[in-house]
């Protein structure tokens, strides 16, 4: 089912279909995190409904590129651009591993964290949520491959995963900058967490100030 709904806490509206994934707090989270110059280009690997891509263009970017596997999903991102009013935009259907783009300045991700797949969700789903099309080390590779030189990689990820992540950005020379864990207010431990990282730079590390998810 299509419904009109808004990026949470602004005026920007955007379609989502029930069948594939619609935003949440991860969502939300990544695209208050992100930090992004009016001359940049930005990546969303795996845009789906195209969300990131609107926070990203709310900050002022001079491009957007959109890639995913969904063919259903870029049809869906690019009616959120045109319903926008975008017109610096680029989309892709197919793998971020085959992906052949000019390098960008900014890359944003929202990924496929779950290994091991729901036996009843629905195939959109299942691509969108777990490691079946896009491994950690194959998304790590990618951001690696298509950014420039002291370009920012942005992600969201479960907390439990952090070290091998961490792992990761090292192998393919990214160094991390800054780390925001992420809080259910009914919780007492963290379940994910925000990461910026920078492609050959060395980390130098910031844990900034939590951000706690609220009910109320």
């Amino acid at each position: 089912m299509r419904t009109l709904d808004f990026l949470p806490k602004t005026d920007i509206p955007l379609y989502q279909d029930s069948d594939m994934f619609r935003i949440n707090s991860d969502t939300c989270a990544l695209g208050e995190f992100i930090q992004i110059k009016k001359s940049d280009i930005v990546l969303d690997i795996g845009t789906n409904n195209g969300a990131l891509l609107l926070y990203a263009n709310r900050l002022g970017s001079k491009k957007l590129i959109g890639v995913d596997v969904n063919g259903d999903a870029i049809d869906l991102c690019q009616e959120n651009m045109v319903l926008n009013g975008i017109e610096n935009y680029e989309l892709y259907k197919g793998k971020v591993q085959d992906l052949n783009i000019e390098k960008v300045d900014v890359i944003l991700c929202n990924p496929p964290y779950f290994k091991n797949s729901i036996v009843n969700e629905n195939e959109k789903l299942k691509k969108a949520r777990h490691e079946e099309t896009l491994t950690m080390e194959e998304l790590i590779d990618s951001a690696s491959r298509l950014l420039k030189n002291g370009g920012s990689f942005f992600c969201v990820y479960k907390t439990t995963e952090m070290i091998r992540l961490i792992v990761l950005l090292d192998k393919y020379n990214f160094g991390i900058t800054k780390i925001k864990m992420i809080f259910d207010e009914n919780k007492d431990t963290s379940n994910v967490f925000l990461i910026e990282a920078i492609k050959n730079r060395k980390h130098n590390v910031k844990a900034i100030k939590p951000l706690i998810i609220s009910h109320k």
